[in-house]
């Protein structure tokens, strides 16, 4: 019986919400213009106080997110060479004059309740000019559950694939860039894509439930038979 009700509870919860189709966002071709194209934000983020903020779109620019109000314009999120997109935190005490230290966010609010796959790579590009400064922590998390974290020198790649992560409605995946030191040239780079799960459709789920049903109750009449 308790398998038959996990079985039910597993449907049912890839059946409920709103129905998912195919849906699969790349992360650069379908960066952001503006807040919330695509399922897609540019925040800030304070440790301190588990807070987010959505960072300005600059007025006479495409595809880039800032905060003016800082000196650097720090935190910073911006489409650049393909396949990526650059993220700098807020770090330096005379840089967060405002928010105070803050990481980078690209968010994904999900349109489904689904199972995601989520691929990709963080890279930390060497500044020349000190190119023994810029340390960062990248980071993937559904709402607050950390899913992915790592330490990333100057030069770094580090890739990430993780697969059938659970959405509900209206949750949130963040794809986040920290600083790892109060230092400058934090250049942090993000690619990735973001693809649903395909689930049964629902006259498929009804099938798999009659079935299941079917069968347990068979094997429930089995075993009376038999004793």
């Amino acid at each position: 019986m308790k398998k038959l009700l996990f079985f039910l509870s597993t449907i049912f919860i890839l059946a409920g919400g709103q129905s998912a189709g195919a849906l699969t966002i790349d992360l650069w071709s379908q960066f952001p213009n503006y807040q919330g194209e695509n399922g897609l934000y540019a925040y800030g983020y304070s440790p301190e106080t588990n807070t987010y903020r959505s960072i300005a779109k600059k007025p006479d620019a495409n595809h880039t997110f800032l905060t003016p109000e800082q000196p650097f314009e720090n935190p910073m999120i911006v489409k650049v060479n393909q396949p990526w997109i650059y993220m700098h935190p807020s770090s330096m005490p005379q840089c967060g004059t405002e928010y105070g230290t803050e990481d980078v966010n690209l968010a994904f609010l999900s349109p489904y309740n689904n199972l995601y796959n989520l691929t990709g790579s963080f890279w930390l590009k060497i500044d020349n000019l000190y190119p023994d400064s810029g340390y960062i922590q990248s980071y993937i998390k559904k709402n607050d559950t950390l899913l992915f974290s790592s330490y990333l020198n100057p030069g770094d790649v580090v890739n990430y694939n993780l697969t059938n992560i659970f959405l509900n409605y209206n949750d949130y995946l963040y794809f986040g860039v920290s600083s790892a030191g109060p230092d400058y040239s934090d250049w942090g780079h993000l690619q990735g894509r973001i693809s649903t799960v395909q689930t049964p459709e629902p006259g498929t789920i009804m099938l798999l439930v009659s079935l299941a049903s079917g069968l347990f109750g068979f094997a429930g009449l089995r075993k009376r038979l038999i004793k």
